[in-house]
């Protein structure tokens, strides 16, 4: 009702955006939840404005948020009321003091070009031979040295955040100005011996703090000086929308799904996999799925070499593993526990955001994210009783299994990417620790 008394008839739109193309899901989403909450009040809704595959960050080619707001303006819209599924859907709109300059040397891609700010790259090459690239490496970081002593538009109080080890020159460019100077370690083993050592040097004598992704990332490679933290590394925001919308129905076409993902070496445990995937052969209710971060040839070559293993089906490097994990109901980290240690296990979380129980290796930090009977098992790969054990066992027990998927899922909820921006964040703002989950 209005001032006067009368029912006011409710027109409106909607707005909805999904920052990324991978995102397929996410407009439908937001559209069936918006319509379900105006069906519940008598809202109409006449129409839609849709943004896809366009970054929050800012209003620069949203066509659709652009003609609503001149829509609004201009009083050509002939509704009263706009609906949006949340207000991250307007946007995560930065602010001017917390814009940032990024200095890429690879000749690749990575996870920070996505982050919405001015970009510059500096001289970097790989050759064919070690010496090559490490001459080329050396020479990289003087050229980034060069590249930010020219540069006019870093403020004086900006904090040089500098991802992985390698990038000394920024370290010894932050030190030798002053600046507040955080480095995310990534690194595990770096050779020659002493390029390592000179490189935990520069971290040492020029960080203000220092990132590892878990406490067992910290303990293999420790640096003396600076204060350390840990920020887990997080699922990705596309991945997570996926698997929000993914219903958890194990075996539901009548066969238990065993997924892995991981490189051709030895120590990954693909040896293993095959061997656990041999020893269920008579099960025909229980199928294996094997991802490889390798090109076509060389998993062909693989599969090659097990002509009976009728129960495996063994795929190429992918760019879509949401799919992979939308069809699995175990999955596996089978790391040689006698030759690799991890220091994360970011396949793991991603299954479990997805509800997925896991079995990982007992030690590193995928110890610190799988609780032995709770989200799924520590076992070492080795033990291949164990293996199948526990793997007849969830895929026998569906109760056992419901409970592991829930507390799966509610684990991963500790390591979104917004927890990651949290933890992040106040690794920037140098604000004390909090405790790592």
């Amino acid at each position: 009702m209005d001032g006067s008394g009368e029912v006011r008839e409710f027109r409106a739109a909607q707005y909805v955006r999904m920052s990324t193309e991978h995102q397929q899901y996410s407009t439908d989403n937001q559209a069936d939840k918006i319509n379900e909450y105006a069906e519940k009040r008598g809202i109409e809704i006449i129409k839609t404005y849709a943004d896809d595959g366009k970054s929050g960050l800012s209003i620069g080619g949203r066509a659709a948020l652009q003609q609503l707001i001149s829509d609004v303006e201009t009083g050509a819209a002939d509704f009263n009321v706009i609906l949006v599924y949340d207000v991250s859907r307007w946007g995560r709109f930065q602010d001017a003091d917390e814009s940032g300059v990024l200095y890429v040397g690879s000749q690749g891609r990575g996870v920070l070009e996505e982050a919405q700010v001015t970009t510059r790259r500096y001289w970097y090459r790989r050759g064919r031979h070690r010496i090559v690239t490490l001459f080329t490496y050396c020479a990289s970081q003087f050229a980034l040295y060069l590249a930010l002593s020219r540069a006019r538009d870093i403020p004086a109080d900006a904090t040089i955040f500098v991802n992985t080890l390698l990038p000394f020159g920024a370290m010894l460019w932050g030190r030798r100005h002053g600046r507040r100077v955080v480095v995310h370690v990534h690194e595990v083993s770096i050779t020659p011996v002493i390029l390592r050592r000179f490189l935990t040097l520069c971290a040492g004598r020029c960080a203000s703090q220092l990132l590892y992704v878990s406490s067992d990332h910290r303990s293999r490679l420790p640096i003396d000086g600076p204060p350390s933290r840990i920020v887990p590394n997080p699922v990705s925001p596309a991945l997570a929308e996926r698997a929000e919308n993914c219903a958890r129905r194990p075996g539901s076409n009548g066969v238990f799904n065993v997924l892995m993902l991981a490189s051709l070496r030895g120590y990954k445990g693909v040896e293993e996999f095959m061997a656990l995937a041999e020893s269920l052969r008579s099960r025909g209710d229980i199928a294996f799925t094997l991802v490889l971060n390798a090109e076509p040839k060389d998993a062909r070559a693989f599969a090659a070499r097990y002509p009976e293993a009728s129960n495996v089906a063994i795929h190429p490097l992918t760019d879509d593993p949401a799919y992979f994990y939308e069809h699995a109901d175990l999955v596996l980290n089978l790391s040689r526990v006698d030759q690799w240690i991890e220091t994360f296990g970011l396949t793991l979380v991603e299954a479990m955001t997805f509800g997925i129980p896991v079995i990982a290796p007992p030690i590193g930090g995928p110890a610190e994210i799988v609780t032995h009977g709770r989200e799924g098992y520590c076992i070492d790969s080795r033990d291949g009783a164990a293996l199948r054990d526990a793997v007849v066992s969830l895929a026998d027990t569906p109760g056992i299994y419901a409970i592991m998927s829930l507390a799966a899922r509610t684990r991963a909820k500790d390591l979104t990417f917004d927890a990651y921006a949290k933890s992040l964040r106040a690794a920037l703002a140098g604000t004390s620790e909090s405790t790592a989950p």
